[in-house]
């Protein structure tokens, strides 16, 4: 059994597998399906694998495929046709589909009104469920990406960010832990891209931030600054 994988000049950790499937995610959400299927690749080699988490795997790299054959279209999940929708549907109401059916469920309920109940089954059917449902708006939050790193943060940190639809103004906020703004950033009218902030005259604790589009909150999260 090796003790990392080299991709680039990045050297993996396979001492904790979540620290593999946490880094499989983030090579999705960067496009890099590549590096993705790698991670994959390295788990199966690596780890000895139950039932459950081999069809995860097999899961996520349905998934895998299909976005990058989505990707290489030229278009994105907004812009399925039916027979891509019915693909996406099999990856989210798959058994044990783990992270990727959760993504494509997100991407069904928020861009085509397909969203399941707590079993996996559409929601307009019989099956009940204590759960209290996603609502549209919780569906949109979900899809919506944003990365911060690194997280604690000393003298800067990026926030990479996908908001999925373009506003006259998207706008970054950074408050403390008393909810004092420190730092407001206008960030134009795209939905995606990555902007470093000098964290160095932030004193260090626990800060939120939040991302507007047109002055509405669509996504938030925590930040720690540690000098």
């Amino acid at each position: 059994m090796v003790d990392g994988l080299h991709i680039g000049s990045s050297v993996f950790d396979f001492k904790r597998p979540k620290d593999r499937y946490l880094h499989r995610g983030r090579r999705l959400y960067h496009g890099d399906y590549a590096s993705a299927q790698l991670v994959i690749d390295s788990v199966r080699a690596n780890y000895r694998l139950k039932p459950k988490q081999i069809a995860e795997l097999d899961n996520t790299e349905d998934f895998i495929d299909f976005l990058e054959t989505l990707s290489a279209k030229g278009r994105n999940t907004a812009q399925l046709n039916a027979t891509e929708i019915a693909e996406l549907q099999s990856i989210a109401t798959k058994q044990y589909g783990g992270i990727a059916a959760e993504r494509a469920e997100n991407i069904l309920c928020f861009f085509y009104n397909f969203c399941l109940d707590d079993n996996g089954a559409p929601k307009n059917n019989t099956i009940k469920s204590d759960k209290p449902q996603l609502t549209l708006e919780e569906a949109k939050r979900n899809a919506i990406q944003v990365e911060v790193s690194p997280n604690p943060a000393d003298y800067l940190v990026e926030f990479e960010y996908d908001l999925l639809f373009p506003a006259q103004e998207n706008t970054l906020r950074i408050f403390d832990v008393q909810g004092k703004p420190v730092r407001e950033i206008r960030l134009g009218e795209e939905p995606r891209g990555i902007k470093a902030i000098d964290t160095r005259q932030f004193p260090n604790g626990f800060y939120v931030y939040e991302f507007l589009q047109d002055g509405k909150q669509v996504k938030s999260g925590k930040l720690v600054i540690q000098h």
